[in-house]
């Protein structure tokens, strides 16, 4: 009998860190974001000159 709880989990390989890296990561903006921190940008304002697809909405976020 399975319970409810392991439907809910998506089937990944636990053992391939890129899969695991990008299960975690899956939002759109956030490799872009993360490479702006990066480079030593923190505000939302810097970011939506750099971002031009993003919304203000989304890097308020």
């Amino acid at each position: 009998m399975k319970r409810t709880y392991e439907y809910k989990i998506p089937p990944i390989d636990l053992d391939c860190g890129v899969t695991i890296t990008q299960y975690v990561m899956g939002a759109k903006w956030k490799p872009y974001l993360i490479n702006c921190m990066t480079k030593g940008i923190h505000r939302p304002v810097d970011f939506q000159r750099i971002i031009k697809g993003a919304t203000r909405r989304v890097l308020v976020q």
